[in-house]
C-alpha cells in the first residue's frame, strides 16, 4: 500500500497529464518538418545591390561599354535534386557593376545597348555572361556556398571591328553559418563571384594583352564583328587570329574547379 499511495499522490501544484506530452511532440514535430522544408524550398535571389568604383589611375581613354539586353536579363535557374529550384537574377547587377568599373578604369565611359559604330568613343568594350554554376553545403559536404562564373570581354574599336576577346572566370563562396537561409547565402555568394570578376578585370586590365591594343587605338578586322571565340593566352586573353574554341578551355576551368571542391570537402 505504500507503494501505491507514493504513485499516486502528485505534488499539490503539478499535475500528470498526457496533454502536455502531446503538444511537445506535437511542437517538435512543426518544428522538424520547418526545417526540413527550408532545405528543400530552393531560392530566389536577386542582385540588385551597389558595387565600389576600383581605385586605379584612369586610361585616357573614353570607352564604350555595351550592355546587351542578355546580358541585363541574365538569369540562372537549376533545379537541384532534394534541395529545390535555385533562382539567381545576377544581370540585374551588371549595369551598375559596368558603371563602377568605367569610373575606375577609363577617364570617361558611355554606355549602350547595342554594338554599333560610334565615332564618339575611342573604343568599345562587350561583356557577357557565358556560364555560370552554384554548389551548395549539402553537394560539397562542406558549410558553403559557391558560385562560379565566366565573363568574355570582347574589345572592338569605334567602328564595331573586333580587336580580340578577353575570357574571364570569376569564384564567389559565403559560409551558410553567417546567414540565415538559402537564399541570403547564396545571394552572398554570387556577390563575391561578381566582385571577384570586377577586381580581375580591374587589376590585369592594363596588363593584358588584347586590353592593352584596344586602349592603344589598335583597329580590328572588318570581317570580325561578331564575337569569335579563341584560345586562352597566359594573360587569360585570345587572339582573333588564332581559331581554337576557347568557351570549350573555360568551360573545361569551372567544371574542374567546381569537380576539385567537391572531391576535397569528400
Amino acid at each position: 500500500m505504500l507503494k501505491t499511495a507514493m504513485w499516486t499522490q502528485a505534488p499539490k501544484n503539478k499535475k500528470v497529464t498526457f496533454r502536455s506530452a502531446g503538444a511537445k511532440l506535437k511542437s517538435y514535430a512543426t518544428l522538424a518538418w520547418t526545417v526540413f522544408a527550408v532545405g528543400c524550398s530552393g531560392a530566389q535571389v536577386s542582385l540588385d545591390s551597389q558595387f565600389p568604383t576600383p581605385l586605379l589611375e584612369p586610361l585616357p581613354v573614353h570607352a564604350g561599354i555595351v550592355l546587351t539586353k542578355d546580358l541585363l536579363a541574365y538569369n540562372h535557374n537549376e533545379e537541384i535534386k532534394g534541395s529545390g529550384n535555385f533562382d539567381i537574377n545576377i544581370g540585374v547587377a551588371q549595369r551598375n557593376i559596368f558603371s563602377r568599373l568605367g569610373e575606375g578604369l577609363f577617364s570617361q565611359y558611355t554606355l549602350s545597348e547595342q554594338l554599333t559604330y560610334n565615332e564618339n568613343v575611342d573604343a568599345t568594350l562587350l561583356p557577357e555572361i557565358t556560364k555560370m554554376q552554384i554548389s551548395l553545403p549539402s553537394q560539397t559536404r562542406s558549410e558553403y556556398f559557391e558560385v562560379w562564373m565566366r565573363y568574355e570581354f570582347h574589345f572592338y574599336d569605334n567602328e564595331a571591328n573586333l580587336i580580340g576577346s578577353w575570357v574571364l572566370p570569376a569564384y564567389g563562396k559565403a559560409n551558410q553559418n553567417d546567414y540565415r537561409g538559402n537564399g541570403p547565402a547564396l545571394k552572398a555568394a554570387a556577390l563575391s563571384a561578381c566582385r571577384d570578376a570586377m577586381a580581375f578585370f580591374s587589376l590585369n586590365f592594363q596588363s593584358n594583352s588584347v586590353a592593352q591594343r584596344w586602349a592603344a587605338g589598335e583597329k580590328g578586322t572588318p570581317a570580325a564583328t561578331e564575337p569569335e571565340l579563341a584560345p586562352i593566352q597566359e594573360d587569360g586573353s585570345t587572339n582573333e587570329s588564332e581559331t581554337t574554341n576557347a568557351e570549350e578551355n573555360a568551360a573545361e576551368e569551372i567544371d574542374s574547379a567546381a569537380s576539385s571542391s567537391t572531391q576535397q570537402s569528400s
